[in-house]
């Protein structure tokens, strides 16, 4: 797992789950994409997928310069469900925001996607996600 400064279980609302294999080209703005939000209380978690490009080195030099930013390296090439089911796991924020690394979010669109969901109304809720045992994915 490569380093984070990210402190576990801070109660952040959103991960954004970015599966990478091979997409060093893009991997920067898809990140850099999920970070110029609306809503701040997010973070970027990035699974390389054994990539045999620099996209594990890129993830490795983003989580050590952006806090909001974390980072797993995968021995092996899992395909795109062994990243997912890697990423859920280590993911702390109540709701999941799948990103590929090719792609990119438009500004505001996370905060759009949890008002439309009607979850917005209870962003200042105290109780910890995971005491219902629900996760959702946006």
């Amino acid at each position: 797992m490569m380093a984070s400064t990210v402190e576990p279980w801070n109660n952040l609302y959103v991960t954004v789950a970015i599966p990478v294999y091979s997409s060093g080209a893009t991997l920067g703005p898809s990140i850099r994409s999920s970070m110029h939000q609306t809503l701040r209380d997010l973070e970027a978690l990035v699974a390389d997928n054994a990539s045999t490009d620099f996209s594990g080195a890129l993830a490795e030099w983003l989580t050590a310069e952006v806090s909001d930013v974390a980072g797993l390296r995968l021995p092996e090439n899992g395909g795109k469900p062994g990243a997912m089911s890697k990423l859920v796991e280590a993911a702390r924020g109540k709701w999941i925001a799948v990103l590929d690394a090719d792609d990119a979010f438009h500004d505001g669109r996370l905060g759009r996607s949890l008002e439309a969901s009607g979850a917005a109304r209870h962003r200042t809720s105290p109780s910890w996600p995971l005491a219902d045992a629900t996760l959702q994915v946006a």
